[in-house]
């Protein structure tokens, strides 16, 4: 929120009005960036912050970041004067920079300018900047004012200002490996595999949150804040985020009430309630909504603004986080109490079926049935794990059968599927091991732990019946089309479709165009009609020596990273659920394969084998 967005809608820029904007948005669970005040003064910043501080619903806030003497730089004596006196009026009761970030709004989305080094030194500057404040109180003797304190608040200032989050909106790039930054990529590219690991390993190395946005793009099936998308894609963005360990979600702004880009110039004058696209038509940008959540109240009368649906449907996804957030502390807890090591029970590995309904990946279903079943599934999760049969149940995978884990206090007798189980110990309780065969038009999982007048019980549907639909123990089979230049052949001692990736291209167009993949017909999968599929898996080996990343698509735009003489399990579900997108009226499954590397250099030739292919088909 920006003091021109204000008066463009209100003709009212006052801090009373930015008041208004913040005091609502943190009606809806929601921060904004800039706390008001902060354009003014670092000590008005203090004022406000003093003010909201206790505020259950104020957990950020971004320092200022104003630009430098060009694009990608930072004006750092700017922002030394605010980080500076935000740590001089600090004290062991309340450390202004435990909540604060720094988004670099001066190197916004640095990869449509090329300007990837830039912002390297622009962010190790500010970090400079970071240590330098730091070095500069203890030669003050800022800390002696605090008497028996100073040494546990000198620690805890320290440690804020020299951990402070550098947000930048790019995705993770080998130009940044040894850069400390937070990287802030687009909804989207939490998609790949590859990239969502190298995302996680560099911002734990560095002790850094994940963030994501959108911002015009990326669009449907991928989540939203568009007002021509469905709302549905607003609230899963809560379900993502906890799926994928994302802390940080970046709004690009809330109240844009003008035109960045019309047809007469920028910063053009709009009636708010009659123009949707802020971005400007001559930009086509086709994103309705993009950079408001509200609407101004002066041309009604109201003092304060009108939430639209989206920024309602925002709030919601933010009580369902809270709500897996629950869960998440609950099986916390578990972990110790059945002596299991450290993210055993994360949700990522125990609600895998539930997060599946939402959407897969990161494209959403705009079903809202699913998410309001997925909501009862978390509570009654939470509800089982707070009984006293502390019951948890994970799903290991499925297959040709369906493999759980089971944990139950002690003094339970437990039934897996009407048969009474024995469990081995687990800390202060017992684990059950159960496989499932899958042989079935509906295959359940059921679990009932009983302790006299006590008992609990859970179900789940697992699968349909899961057949082997390929036969490769063959040496010819048909349905099958590759790219340009790959090869394939049926190896029947293996019982695997073995082939040959062959890159192409001389040019940059040709290279950065082209993608070698290799097709199998839904006939050879025995499939008339991809919207009566529940399942396929299968698995993919590398038996080259180059890492490579697939593409799964037609039926799912699924990335998996394969290493180099290793494999992968793919399994590609709900695929008949999936209305939402094409994939049901889709022909073939197609796995699509890099065709340069990063340096858009052309990757070599590479082997690869897939085993048999099962599936299991809609009831």
């Amino acid at each position: 929120a920006y003091p021109k967005d204000y008066l463009f809608g209100e003709i009212d820029s006052t801090f009373e009005m930015q008041e208004k904007y913040f005091e609502t948005m943190l009606d809806y669970k929601l921060c904004v960036g800039y706390i008001p005040g902060t354009e003014y003064s670092p000590e008005r910043m203090v004022e406000s912050l003093d003010k909201y501080w206790n505020h259950p619903n104020f957990t950020t806030y971004s320092l200022p970041s104003m630009q430098g003497y060009s694009r990608d730089t930072v004006n750092i004596r700017y922002y030394k004067q605010y980080l500076k006196y935000l740590a001089k009026a600090s004290s062991p009761n309340r450390n202004y920079l435990e909540k604060a970030v720094n988004y670099v709004l001066p190197c916004d989305e640095p990869w449509a300018r090329n300007s990837m080094e830039t912002v390297k030194n622009t962010v190790a500057a500010l970090q400079k900047t970071d240590r330098e404040v730091a070095a500069e109180l203890e030669k003050e003797n800022f800390y002696a004012q605090f008497g028996d304190r100073a040494a546990s608040f000198k620690t805890e200032l320290e440690n804020s200002l020299n951990n402070i989050q550098h947000i930048i909106t790019d995705q993770y790039r080998s130009v940044y490996a040894d850069s400390d930054l937070t990287f802030c990529p687009t909804f989207d590219k939490y998609e790949s595999e590859t990239m969502v690991e190298n995302l996680k390993l560099h911002s734990a190395e560095h002790g850094n949150d994940l963030w994501w946005y959108g911002c015009v793009n990326p669009k449907y099936p991928y989540p939203t804040y568009h007002i021509d998308d469905s709302l549905i894609g607003a609230r899963a963005v809560g379900w993502m985020q906890k799926q994928y360990g994302i802390k940080g979600n970046l709004f690009w702004d809330i109240n844009t009430y003008h035109q960045w880009f019309s047809d007469v110039g920028t910063d053009t004058a709009i009636d708010p309630y009659e123009e949707p696209n802020r971005i400007g038509w001559s930009y086509r940008a086709d994103a309705n909504g993009d950079g408001y959540f509200f609407y101004p109240g002066k041309k009604y009368g109201s003092k304060t603004p009108f939430p639209s649906l989206r920024l309602m449907t925002i709030r919601d996804g933010n009580d369902d986080y809270d709500l897996l957030s629950e869960l998440e502390r609950t099986y916390g807890e578990l972990e110790v109490y059945y002596g299991l090591p450290s993210g055993t029970l994360s949700l990522s590995k125990t609600l895998g079926t539930v997060f599946d309904k939402i959407g897969i990946d990161v494209q959403y279903s705009s079903d809202a049935e699913r998410i309001y079943a997925a909501r009862r599934t978390v509570a009654n999760l939470i509800r089982l794990a707070d009984s006293d049969a502390k019951l948890v149940v994970i799903n290991d995978g499925i297959g040709q059968n369906a493999d759980y884990r089971v944990f139950v206090a002690n003094g339970y007798e437990v039934r897996l599927n009407s048969a009474a189980a024995d469990g081995a110990k687990s800390g202060n309780g017992k684990v059950y091991e159960y496989s499932l065969a899958l042989d079935k038009a509906d295959n359940y999982f059921e679990v009932e732990a009983v302790n006299g007048e006590d008992s609990v019980k859970y179900t789940e549907r697992a699968s349909g019946k899961v057949e082997k639909v390929t036969d490769f123990s063959h040496s010819t089979t048909g349905g099958i089309t590759t790219s340009k230049g790959t090869t394939y052949s049926v190896n029947a001692s293996n019982g695997t479709l073995d082939f040959t990736v062959v890159s192409y291209g001389n040019k940059l167009s040709e290279l950065m165009s082209f993608a070698p993949y290799l097709s199998i017909d839904k006939s050879t999968l025995g499939v008339t009609d991809f919207s009566k599929v529940e399942y396929l898996s299968f698995t993919l080996y590398n038996n080259s020596d180059t890492e490579s990343e697939a593409i799964v698509s037609q039926l799912q735009l699924k990335r998996v990273k394969v290493g180099a003489h290793a494999s992968v399990d793919i399994l590609i579900k709900d695929i008949g659920d999936r209305d939402w997108s094409d994939c049901t009226k889709a022909d073939k499954l197609t796995i699509k394969f890099e065709n340069v590397d990063e340096n858009s250099q052309k990757l070599p030739d590479r082997e690869f084998a897939i085993s048999e292919i099962y599936r299991s088909l809609k009831n």
